[in-house]
């Protein structure tokens, strides 16, 4: 049996992860806080699309064979969230997958998705922002429709964890129905929804002044020029009217980006704040690269030809594996603000366009424009 490793096509998962229906239990810690420590079985988790779960030592493991063209999921319904969850907390551990997604429907069946980045065969502690969470445009069919293009968490009905190697397979040419490995596991503990101060309920604590309020890093305005900003692997940067604008051809197989070198960015710095708009694309990735060449990455979801204020906690941004190699290790697998070289605002369509048949160098879109303002370590 072959070993399942795709560590080059780990953004077709961001693409293809979508969600089917989840059907499933929960179980509340408090009212709209739920969590499920699993002590005393799946606690109504369940596998809708086959596979086995069991419950060992405070964990809930999930067994099941990766079959090319089909994906795998387990998943818990009936949740009922506060509108002042947070965050969602969970240890998660896969025998081989580098990433997972996890994605939380809403009752007009529309789906918000996060990834997980993972070292498979190790365990994964994450605080994820419910603010990470995006919708999944490409899971939105006839009978999903979201309203107002905003995570509601008042209707989140279903959470599921999801594993789109299958599908990946299939999009590189595996034969369909073809199991690529058997007994692949995937395993979770502390499964926790938390509030403001990061326990299931609490209050928020007490404080002194606006969160977000001042800067506390450097910061770009674009009210005479590019400052310092540079485009990366063709197109062009210029300054217009106080923002930055740049502007290039998506071309298959080829990345595009603008960045800033050597930010002195402070360790009390908790965020990036920043306003940005892209006349194509419904996602752009933030990346932070350290001196010794790895690479720490986010995303930002938008709606093509509309500005988006956006607050990004330093905290959402996770180890891309992709970028380790001989060139880029990084000693501690944790992003060390000190450490920054460069601050990165990544288009991925072209890579994309590749890996879905598009041939090398074939321009995709021209003259795509990326526009930013307002950026700022706070």
């Amino acid at each position: 049996m072959k070993q399942f490793s795709c560590p080059a096509n780990r953004f077709l998962v961001y693409l293809v992860v979508s969600a089917a229906a989840s059907f499933l239990h929960a179980a509340d810690a408090a009212p709209g806080f739920p969590s499920w420590s699993f002590k005393s079985g799946p606690e109504g988790w369940k596998a809708p699309f086959g596979g086995d779960l069991s419950v060992k030592g405070g964990e809930l493991a999930y067994k099941y064979d990766i079959q090319v063209g089909a994906f795998a999921a387990f998943a818990v319904e009936n949740l009922k969230l506060s509108d002042q969850v947070k965050a969602l907390h969970l240890r998660v551990k896969s025998s081989h997958a580098e990433g997972l997604a996890v994605i939380l429907k809403e009752q007009d069946r529309s789906n918000y998705k996060h990834e997980i980045p993972l070292k498979p065969g190790k365990w994964s502690e994450l605080d994820i922002p419910i603010s990470a969470f995006y919708l999944d445009t490409k899971a939105l069919g006839e009978d999903a429709v979201d309203e107002n293009q905003k995570l509601d968490l008042t209707q989140v009905e279903s959470f599921f964890v999801v594993d789109a190697s299958g599908l990946v397979l299939g999009l590189l040419g595996g034969k369909a129905g073809e199991r690529a490995v058997l007994n692949a596991e995937i395993r979770v503990a502390g499964v926790a929804f938390r509030g403001p101060s990061g326990r299931a309920g609490a209050p928020a604590p007490a404080r002194s002044g606006s969160p977000g309020k001042g800067r506390s890093g450097p910061s770009w305005t674009f009210r005479a020029d590019v400052e310092g900003w540079t485009a990366v692997f063709g197109g062009d940067v210029s300054e217009e009217r106080g923002e930055l604008a740049y502007r290039y051809d998506i071309t298959a197989w080829q990345l595009r980006a603008v960045m800033v070198e050597n930010p002195p960015i402070p360790d009390t710095a908790q965020q990036i704040r920043l306003r940005l708009r892209s006349s194509h694309t419904d996602k752009l990735t933030l990346a932070l690269e350290e001196a010794d060449g790895s690479s720490y990455v986010t995303e930002v979801a938008l709606t093509p030809g509309q500005w988006k204020d956006v607050d990004v906690p330093l905290s959402s941004f996770h180890l891309n594996p992709d970028a380790k190699d001989d060139h880029g290790k990084d000693e501690n697998d944790r992003l060390d603000l000190s450490q920054v070289r460069y601050l990165q605002v990544v288009d991925l369509a072209g890579l994309v366009h590749g890996l879905l048949g598009s041939k090398p160098g074939e321009v995709k879109v021209r003259d795509a424009r990326l526009t930013l303002d307002d950026v700022s370590f706070r």
